[in-house]
């Protein structure tokens, strides 16, 4: 990554980070009376050097939170990245190519799959395309594997989606060698409830 890159990951983990902690300012006794001033300056220097105290430790964690913040940046925007991954995985789903398609339906299931411990997502989308084992109009796709979080993470937003209209950002992805190509469901745009949802029969209504 070039300087120019790394000036812009320091600003964005400044940014971050939060306000940095400011130096306490010294107070001074103004009591004309000599004794009293005195005393006063005791206790205002006891507390200015406790607030020096708790600013220097302060410092130090914003000092280290910046840095942390830097290296979380910088280690996000690598090719290797599993944040870069992830979007690079979107881009087949948001891409004109074979490697993805986006469409519109209703999930009315989630299950797991046992033989790939990926989720196992139905949707209601009016194909016309027979699929073996679900009602008319109804088709699957797959998480990625729930026994790594982002799949498991996208498992359980389609559960709690189950009834809504949703958009399906899906990869078709490459496995056995490239032999054979499995729809993953790599994002889901919530469009809200689909009325003619009918959680009895986890089916949807001919008239939608």
């Amino acid at each position: 990554m070039t300087t120019s890159t790394n000036e812009q990951i320091i600003l964005a983990a400044l940014n971050v980070s939060g306000a940095k902690p400011v130096y306490p300012t010294k107070k001074r006794s103004q009591n004309p009376d000599p004794d009293v001033r005195a005393q006063e300056q005791a206790l205002f220097d006891q507390q200015f050097n406790a607030l020096v105290a708790d600013f220097e430790a302060a410092d130090t964690a914003y000092d280290q939170a910046v840095k942390a913040n830097a290296r979380d940046i910088k280690v996000m925007l690598s090719d290797r990245s599993a944040v870069n991954t992830q979007l690079a995985q979107l881009d087949k789903a948001l891409g004109d190519g074979s490697d993805g398609k986006i469409f519109v339906g209703t999930i009315v299931g989630v299950a797991k799959e046992t033989s790939s411990k990926r989720g196992l997502v139905t949707v209601h989308t009016g194909t016309e395309r027979e699929n073996r084992d679900l009602p008319a109009g109804q088709e699957q796709v797959r998480t990625d594997r729930t026994d790594n979080p982002d799949g498991q993470a996208i498992a359980r937003l389609a559960q709690r989606l189950v009834g809504h209209r949703v958009v399906l950002y899906v990869e078709l992805e490459a496995i056995r060698g490239g032999s054979t190509k499995v729809r993953v469901v790599r994002h889901l745009e919530d469009k809200g409830i689909d009325p003619n949802y009918d959680a009895a029969t986890r089916t949807v209504n001919a008239s939608s």
